[in-house]
């Protein structure tokens, strides 16, 4: 059976017109473009995504655990940028054999049966847009062949 690889979340645009503007007025300072300087800040949204405060999960643990039905913690989180029609967006990425339980062993497979049903990739993307208070945000998943 072939298992998911990756899991990536793309994020859109800020919804809040104050977090737009401060965007606008980063990238002016700085001189990048405004989807450069979106992607410049994915490292600390992903950190923001996966502290974890006291010893609790972190927000992104917290809602794969509810999709998969038992606690999980995510071992890394890749921040990255989706390319298309010369547009970067900013995105995050999970390896599904870094979704592990109690024990560190990885979930891989038990991650594949979950987020090939059409549900949990749309909960993923909406958990994460309205945790970010984003206009919009769309998980993508990618197969390989491996097991864990």
């Amino acid at each position: 059976m072939s298992t998911i690889d990756n899991i990536t979340v793309i994020l859109g645009p800020p919804a809040l017109q104050t977090e737009k503007e401060r965007l606008e007025a980063e990238a002016a300072a700085s001189g990048e473009s405004l989807d450069d300087t979106y992607v410049r800040r994915i490292a600390r949204i992903a950190n923001d995504l996966t502290a974890r405060i006291d010893d609790k999960p972190s927000d992104l643990e917290t809602c794969f655990a509810e999709l998969i039905g038992r606690p999980v913690s995510i071992t890394e989180v890749t921040p990255t940028y989706f390319e298309k029609k010369a547009r970067r967006y900013p995105a995050i990425m999970v390896a599904s054999k870094h979704v592990v339980d109690a024990n560190g062993e990885s979930l891989q497979k038990l991650v594949s049966e979950v987020f090939i049903r059409p549900e949990s990739p749309a909960r993923l993307a909406e958990f994460v847009g309205t945790k970010l208070d984003l206009e919009s945000a769309k998980t993508f998943y990618t197969f390989g062949t491996g097991g864990e």
